[in-house]
């Protein structure tokens, strides 16, 4: 067991949702009205909860936030959680403090619309576009960097795909591509969710392209 428990208000203990958690964050177990909150950050609690239903159990420290459901179904019932936080840098809530760098503006574009992100270049040779986050983002206390692609596709005709997740220590786009001054960089070759391993730093988030178009809901640190 990880340490006491509170539900509350001398409530009844009906199950039991264990959190481990990141040391120094606040925790909170919701469901309707009900909030159950952790007593101290320590990194983990059990919360003791009082009756049957979806629970929603959040950490939060600053602007980092992230949640997990957890379905109580019977009495006795013990279930246990790993939280980490989650630094979310885009999705369709979350889409303000992006800029755009253009090789050649008149094949490229870069923007977000419609809560997507998308890059696009169509020239017949390579020439570059880059969406970059304004303000560098610290990575300490994160492990990875994730996105989620809605879609990856050639602008020009070509076979060709380059399109790419990039942290730079600075946003620079050159003549051939801003990966060659990338500290770390995820290829994205089609649909889904990708992970790239976090270096330890301060760094420009950015979606660059070649010859490509790329189409993003979501990039998030956890």
């Amino acid at each position: 067991m990880l340490g006491k428990t509170n539900a509350g208000g001398g409530a009844k203990l009906f199950a039991a949702i264990a959190v481990t958690y990141p040391a120094g964050s606040s925790l909170t177990c919701t469901k309707g009205t009900k909030t159950l909150t952790a007593k101290t950050s320590t990194g983990q609690w059990i919360f003791a909860v009082p009756e049957a239903g979806t629970w929603t159990v959040t950490v939060t420290s600053g602007s980092s936030t992230n949640s997990q459901n957890v379905d109580i179904t019977s009495e006795g019932q013990s279930v246990n959680i790993t939280l980490s936080l989650e630094l979310l840098l885009f999705d369709s809530s979350v889409t303000s403090g992006w800029a755009s760098k253009l090789y050649n503006a008149s094949f490229a574009s870069a923007g977000i619309a419609n809560g997507k992100l998308t890059v696009k270049n169509s020239a017949s040779a390579y020439s570059g576009a880059l969406l970059y986050k304004e303000e560098p983002v610290s990575t300490s206390g994160y492990t990875n960097a994730k996105i989620t692609v809605d879609s990856v596709k050639t602008a020009n005709g070509t076979d060709s795909k380059h399109a790419s997740l990039i942290l730079q220590t600075s946003p620079a786009l050159g003549s051939m591509s801003a990966v060659a001054q990338a500290a770390a960089r995820l290829a994205l070759t089609g649909p889904g969710t990708f992970t790239l391993k976090l270096p330890e730093g301060t760094y420009y988030v950015g979606i660059e392209v070649g010859q490509n178009e790329v189409t993003v809901s979501k990039i998030w640190f956890e």
